[in-house]
C-alpha cells in the first residue's frame, strides 16, 4: 500500500474532509478503517493517525456516529423494523446494531423510538 506521508497539513486536512464526505455518502456500508485506507491508498495507521489529529476524533469514532445518526432518523421518521434499520445502517446483524446504539446512546434503538417518537432529526 502507497503511503504519502509527511505531505503537509494543507494535504491532511483535505483528506480529512474527502473522508468524512466519503463516510457520510457510504455509511450505511460496512465501513472500516481498512477500507477507507484502501480506498484512499493509504496505510490504515497514517489515516487514523492523521484524522485523530485534523478530525479531532478517532475514524472509527466517526464511523460509528455517521451510521448511528442515520439509524436514528430512520427509527424517528419511519416505520421500519429494528432489523430493516440494522441491515440498512450497515450492521451485520440487530443485535450489532442493538449493542452498538445501547453502548453509544445507553438506551436500546426500541427505548429511543418510544421516547422520541414523532420528532424530525434535523440535518448536522
Amino acid at each position: 500500500m502507497i503511503s504519502y506521508e509527511g505531505e503537509g497539513p494543507q494535504h491532511d486536512q483535505e483528506l480529512i474532509r474527502r473522508i468524512k464526505g466519503y463516510i457520510k455518502e457510504h455509511s450505511k456500508e460496512d465501513l472500516t478503517a481498512a477500507l477507507i485506507a484502501e480506498k484512499f491508498h493509504y496505510s490504515p495507521a497514517y489515516l487514523s493517525k492523521i484524522f485523530r489529529q485534523y478530525g479531532k476524533e478517532k475514524l472509527s469514532a466517526y464511523i460509528m456516529e455517521q451510521k448511528l445518526q442515520g439509524a436514528k432518523k430512520m427509527l424517528l421518521e419511519t416505520d421500519k423494523s429494528i432489523q430493516e434499520i440494522s441491515q440498512e445502517s450497515g450492521y451485520l446483524s440487530p443485535q450489532a446494531f442493538a449493542r452498538a446504539f445501547r453502548r453509544e446512546l445507553g438506551i436500546t434503538p426500541q427505548e429511543y423510538r418510544r421516547e422520541y417518537a414523532g420528532r424530525k432529526m434535523t440535518e448536522t
